[in-house]
Parts: C-alpha cells; sequence; structure tokens
C-alpha cells in the first residue's frame, strides 16, 4: 500500500519549487539586463572619457593659439620684430666660398636624417645655406659660431660682430627667450613680410636666415604656417598639424602663426614652435588611467588626418620594447613600423591606426563601437572628431574587451553562488525582508499624518539609504507646507495692514469676504478731522525722509486713537479723519475731546525726535453721519453727513495747535470735569452755520506718551535729529 504524503509536505514541495523557478527566471531575466546595463556603463564611461579628453584638447590648443596672438600683439614684440627686421641688412659681410663650405659641412652634421620609409629627407648640405647674404652671416655667427652646444644656443646674446642686427639681439633676446620660456613652445621665430624669412628664432636651429617660398624648408609646417600670414586678421591664429620638422631635431612639431602689426601695416609673423609630443600629457592627463576610469589597459590617443598617430600609445609609454615587439607581431606592414618608430624614438607620425571608429568619427559622428586596437586585440573604441581649425583630428578613447567583460564574468560567478546558496539565501531573505520592512512603519505612519494636515511630524534617523531619504524628503515636505502656512499667515498681515489704512476694522473681514459696495445707516457719532501742518515741500528735503515722517506721524495718531476708543476713517498725506462713537451708543464726543486735544502735543513730540517743527490742528464735529465703502476696482472707504463736513470746515479754520468743536461737540462737554470751552466765530455754510469752539484740557493726562511712537524699531527717526540712532 503506497503511504500518502501529507498536505503539509505536498505544500512545502509546491512552494520550493515555485519559489526555485521563480528564482531561477529571475536569474536569468536579470543575467540578460545586468549583462545590458554592464555593456552600456562600459560604453558609456568611455564616451565620457572621450568627451573629457576632446573637450581638454581642444582647449589646449585655443590657449596656444591665444597665446601665440597675445605674442604678436604684445608691444614689446612689436618693437623687436620691427628692430630685428628693419637691422636684418646690416649683417654682414657675405661668406667666401670656403666659409659658405665649412657652414653647409656644419649644418649637414647639425641637421639629422630620417629613416626612408618616413618620407622626409634631408636636403643637400649645400641648399641648407640660407640664400641672402644676410641669413648666411647669421647662420655662421649664431649656429656654426655660437659657444653654446646645440640645445643652449639660445644662451647667446651677442655675437659681438658690430652689426645693427646683432645689437638689436642683444637688446631683445633676453626678453622673448624669457617670453617663450612661459609657453610649452620650443622655438619662436619671426618671419619677415617682404622678404619671407626667418630673421630671428630663439633657439637658433637651421632654419634661421633662410627663406620660406623657395628655401630649404619651403616645404615645412613652417613654411605653411608663415605663408598664411597674409590671410590672418588682427588677433587670429593660423595652426599647421604636425610634421617632422628636421632643424629641430627632426622632431614631429605643429606651429601657430599669428601677424604681427604697427598699425595697419604687416611687419611680419611670429611662429611657435611646438612638439607635439608635449600635447600626450594633456590629452592623458599626464598618465592619470586610474583617475579617468581606465582601469589597467584604456587608453586615449589622437589620430590625425593621415591616418598616424599623434600622440604616444599607453603602451609605448609604459614598456617601448613590449609595444615595438607587439607590433612587430602583427604582421609585415607592423614590423615596418616597429622598424622606422624604433628609429624615429616615437610611434608619432609613424604608427597608422585605421578602424571602423576613426573613419566614423572623422566623418563626424560620435561613436562607440567593438573592434580591434593597433595591436590586434579586442578593445571597445570610443572616437570623436576633434574641432579645430586646420586640423583633422580624431580622438579615440580605447579599452581592452577583457577588462570590459571582467563585470560580465563576475556576475556569472555570482549568479553560480546564488544558485548554490539559494536554501540559505531563502532564509536570510526571510529574516532580512522582516528586518527591512519593520522601519517602514514611522514612514507610513508620518506619511498618514501628513495628509491628514498634520505637519508636526518626527521621524528617527533610518540612515544614509532610500528609506532615509525617503524619511528626510518627508521632513522637507512637512517643513515647506510650514514655510508656506508662514508665508501665508504673513501675506495675510500684510493685507490687514495693508486694508486697515484704508477701511476701518470692522469692516475688513466684509472687504476681504469680496464686498466692494457697503454703506452703514446713519448713526450718532463725532468726526474728528487732524490736518498736521509744518511738513516740508519734497523739493527742500529729500521725499522718502518726508514720506517716513508723514507716515510716523499717521501711525502714531492711529494708535492714540485705539487707545481713546476711536477708528481711523480716512488718511491722506496730511491730513486724516477719525470716527467716535461709530456703531456704539452715542456720539462719544468725551473720547473725541481726549484724543483731539491729545493730537498737537503728540504731533509736536514725532516732530521734535525727527528734528522739525511740525504741528496739528483738529476739528470737531458730532451728529448723525453715513459711511461706506466706494468703488469696484479701487477701494475707498469715505463717510458723509454734516458732522464731517463741519469738522473739516472747523479744522481748516484752527490754528496750528487749536482744537475746534461744533456746539453740539461743546454742549456734551459742558458742565465736564477738565474742559475749558471758548466760543469763537459763528462760520457760515451753504446749508446751515456752524459755531466754533475752542476746547483746552485743564488737565493734559489723556494723552498717549509721544515716547510710545519713539519706542517703535520701524520708525526711526527718519534720519533727522539728534535722535536718529536712538534704537
Amino acid at each position: 500500500m503506497l503511504r500518502r504524503r501529507s498536505l503539509g509536505a505536498q505544500l512545502t514541495t509546491v512552494l520550493i519549487g515555485t519559489a526555485t523557478l521563480s528564482v531561477l527566471v529571475l536569474a536569468v531575466g536579470v543575467f540578460v539586463l545586468l549583462q545590458n546595463a554592464l555593456q552600456q556603463r562600459a560604453e558609456g564611461q568611455l564616451a565620457a572619457v572621450r568627451d573629457d579628453r576632446v573637450a581638454a584638447l581642444e582647449v589646449t590648443l585655443d590657449d596656444i593659439g591665444s597665446i601665440t596672438a597675445a605674442i604678436a600683439a604684445d608691444p614689446g614684440v612689436v618693437t623687436a620684430f620691427a628692430d630685428l627686421t628693419t637691422s636684418w641688412a646690416t649683417l654682414g659681410p657675405d661668406l667666401t666660398a670656403s666659409e659658405r663650405a665649412l657652414l653647409a659641412s656644419f649644418l649637414a652634421e647639425d641637421v639629422e636624417e630620417l629613416p626612408t620609409a618616413v618620407g622626409v629627407s634631408r636636403p643637400d648640405p649645400a641648399a641648407m645655406v640660407a640664400g641672402s647674404p644676410a641669413g648666411r652671416r647669421a647662420q655662421e655667427l649664431y649656429l656654426a659660431g655660437n659657444p653654446n652646444p646645440p640645445g643652449e644656443r639660445a644662451m647667446l646674446d651677442d655675437a659681438a660682430d658690430g652689426s645693427g642686427w646683432s645689437r638689436a639681439h642683444a637688446t631683445h633676446h633676453p626678453f622673448l627667450r624669457s617670453l617663450l620660456d612661459t609657453t610649452i613652445g620650443s622655438d619662436l621665430l619671426f618671419v619677415s613680410a617682404d622678404r619671407f624669412e626667418v630673421v630671428y628664432s630663439v633657439a637658433k636651429h637651421a632654419d634661421l636666415g633662410t627663406g620660406l617660398r623657395d628655401g630649404p624648408w619651403r616645404d615645412t609646417g613652417l613654411a605653411v604656417a608663415a605663408t598664411q600670414l597674409t590671410q590672418l586678421a588682427a588677433g587670429d591664429t593660423a595652426l599647421v598639424d604636425a610634421t617632422f620638422h628636421l632643424p629641430a631635431g627632426a622632431a614631429p612639431t605643429m606651429f601657430f602663426a599669428s601677424t604681427v602689426r604697427a598699425g595697419s601695416q604687416v611687419l611680419g609673423a611670429v611662429v611657435l614652435q611646438v612638439p607635439i609630443e608635449g600635447l600626450t600629457g594633456f590629452v592623458t592627463a599626464d598618465g592619470g588611467w586610474d583617475l579617468l576610469g581606465l582601469g589597467e589597459t584604456g587608453q586615449v590617443v589622437v589620430i590625425g588626418g593621415d591616418g598616424t598617430l599623434r600622440t604616444e600609445p599607453r603602451g609605448w609609454r609604459e614598456d617601448p620594447d613590449d609595444w615595438l615587439a607587439r607590433l612587430s607581431a602583427t604582421g609585415p606592414e607592423g614590423a615596418e613600423e616597429a622598424d622606422v618608430i624604433a628609429a624615429t624614438g616615437s610611434p608619432i607620425l609613424v604608427e597608422s591606426v585605421e578602424n571602423e571608429a576613426v573613419r566614423a568619427a572623422a566623418d563626424g559622428e560620435d561613436v562607440v563601437v567593438t573592434g580591434v586596437d593597433p595591436l590586434g586585440e579586442p578593445s571597445l573604441t570610443a572616437a570623436r572628431r576633434v574641432d579645430a581649425t586646420g586640423l583633422d583630428w580624431v580622438l579615440v578613447a580605447e579599452q581592452a574587451r577583457s577588462e570590459t567583460s571582467a563585470s560580465f564574468g563576475r556576475l556569472l560567478s555570482s549568479l553560480a553562488l546564488l544558485a548554490a546558496l539559494l536554501p540559505l539565501i531563502a532564509l536570510v531573505g526571510v529574516l532580512v525582508s522582516r528586518s527591512l520592512t519593520r522601519p517602514h512603519e514611522p514612514v507610513i505612519e508620518a506619511s498618514a499624518s501628513l495628509a491628514a494636515g498634520n505637519v508636526d511630524i518626527d521621524l528617527p534617523d533610518l540612515g544614509a539609504n532610500e528609506l532615509g531619504d525617503l524619511a528626510r524628503q518627508l521632513e522637507g515636505v512637512a517643513e515647506e507646507i510650514r514655510e508656506r502656512r508662514r508665508t501665508i499667515a504673513e501675506e495675510d498681515r500684510r493685507i490687514e495692514e495693508l486694508l486697515g489704512a484704508v477701511v476701518p476694522p470692522r469692516l475688513m473681514e466684509r472687504v476681504r469676504a469680496g464686498d466692494r459696495a457697503h454703506a452703514d445707516v446713519l448713526e450718532t457719532a463725532t468726526v474728528v478731522v487732524v490736518t498736521v501742518v509744518g511738513l516740508p515741500e519734497t523739493t527742500s528735503m529729500g521725499e522718502d525722509v518726508v514720506l517716513a515722517c508723514a507716515d510716523r506721524v499717521a501711525r502714531s495718531l492711529e494708535r492714540a486713537a485705539l487707545e481713546h476708543g476711536l477708528e481711523r476713517a480716512t488718511v491722506g498725506s496730511d491730513q486724516e479723519q477719525f470716527l467716535a462713537g461709530y456703531g456704539r451708543p452715542g456720539a462719544r464726543a468725551m473720547e473725541a475731546a481726549r484724543f483731539g486735544v491729545a493730537v498737537p502735543g503728540l504731533v509736536r513730540a514725532v516732530g521734535r525726535d525727527v528734528g522739525l517743527t511740525v504741528d496739528a490742528r483738529v476739528g470737531m464735529a458730532a451728529g448723525e453721519v453715513g459711511a461706506g465703502l466706494l468703488g469696484t476696482s479701487q477701494l475707498a472707504f469715505t463717510i458723509w453727513g454734516g458732522p464731517a463736513a463741519r469738522a473739516a470746515t472747523l479744522d481748516s479754520l484752527a490754528a496750528p495747535g487749536e482744537v475746534l468743536a461744533d456746539a453740539t461737540v461743546a454742549a456734551e462737554l459742558t458742565g465736564s470735569d477738565g474742559w475749558r470751552l471758548e466760543q469763537g466765530e459763528v462760520v457760515g455754510l451753504a446749508a446751515e452755520p456752524v459755531e466754533a469752539w475752542v476746547v483746552t484740557a485743564v488737565v493734559d493726562a489723556t494723552a498717549p506718551s509721544p515716547a510710545t511712537e519713539a519706542e517703535d524699531p520701524t520708525t526711526g527717526v527718519c534720519g533727522h535729529g539728534p535722535e536718529a540712532d536712538r534704537p
């Protein structure tokens, strides 16, 4: 009889099988995705190195061109050029036949020969002798007769032949030599515009004194650079690609040329001779391969329009012998190139590089492809054209496929280990998942609290991970909401301040709710009109100062009105209206009188603080008044009725410091202690006459202290008076 398996065992088998199948499917999917990701990462990193090095090279070439143009425009260089050019004919006398022969022998030893395969042959020694008498004498004095070894010929300042050119040379050569030392150039040459001769050079090579139209170096990069002087605008620089320049030790050399001008006249060209070997350091970050992210096999090289190298490859710089051996092993052409490289001492201008990436980049494409390097090794190559006028260069960043695939191999090992440790990983995964999900709870609670509008959340530090980042972002959101609430509250406060300037407080909520047409019924109230007198015109004092002082007086009056139970109705630059008793039983004439008699003293106190002589006159009238909001697009609060007109009339009649009241106010004050009333004249209005009563407080104890305003840090003293610095 077959033994039946328990349901638990069956369930365990199903779960384990499902988990195993899921892990295998996941592993295959991860394998494919990571393989593509690693490939894209390698390509992206190599493309980034390529773009960075292209930018560095373009900046370097542009800087060298700018330096050359700056040298050509330097006043000292222009003076030196003019002196050396005009005195060129003073070199002499011409060499004898025997002296020419000796000079030819010297130049034959001075100028190196290159292997025939290079394609650059040395001219006949007799042809290397300069074509002009002055040129030959310069070669005899400063080359053959120079007491210093070839690399130090620049140290000779004066050949002491007594010629005008040698005197000019002695004057300007030290400056020009020091100027060259500030560049990466190996020589600085002057080419005259009229004779097209090299009339000066710092380093004193065999090209000194020679003509560049028909002389021995007419086919060199130096001649090509100099011939462009008639095409160059002021400040422009001509750039010539590297060639083997025999006078400069047969080194691969670039030339930068810029015109020298005296006003609009072109005197000639300054040519900066730059050994291209020095560019290798700029392109490779001085061999900082790890810094560039190129690992153990990566390199960056520049390839010219002729398909040969313009910078030295990494393998050559690290182990030249091994590089030559590996190049020779690539085939007959590689062996021939290796022999030439061994003879010239550098693969620059010798080793050819031609592949799909170089061809595509030369056509203007930015490419990243898989191919082979010059030594036949599989590599990942990124190439891009260098944007430099006069050059057809391509920069190539490449790395061996064995190194870019190393991460792929490590991935396979990791997946195999994962399969072997699947049971343990499953158990550990359960435990780890529980430990990882536990910290989510405070984040979830904080999110719910934030969604409910509670911004006072407090999250623990969940570490430098995504969960910690999420917690910090939630706290940042909460802080932003708090800040916005503070901003809204501040804006609300500012709106209330602005409305308070034109609307009584009791109407503020109705205005903010959108009510633009509101009028109260007639009520009994006392209208107080205050006019500030003595404020200077803005033409005699700064407008900002006058306005600031007027504002301080207005705020002081508003504070005093509130203390006496009045509300401000309208405000102007020098006149304000206040209401007492509006919306309350009675006219409140007593409160209005206390406020009115306090006003002149308050205004004078503020004036003393600011160093101004100001005062106030006051008019008061009681009775039935109406008040309301007028306008829709432009809001205004106004009051009307007989008391408003009478108060305005009394204010206009009052003298500075005087308080006038109508008969209604006077009647309410009559019989009250502390007041003295004097009847004045009767003023006629269109509707009714107005009795004017002069109101004086027997004991002026009801006025608010002017020090209250002085203590306001926002008012200062308006920039005037002896108390201007009082806090």
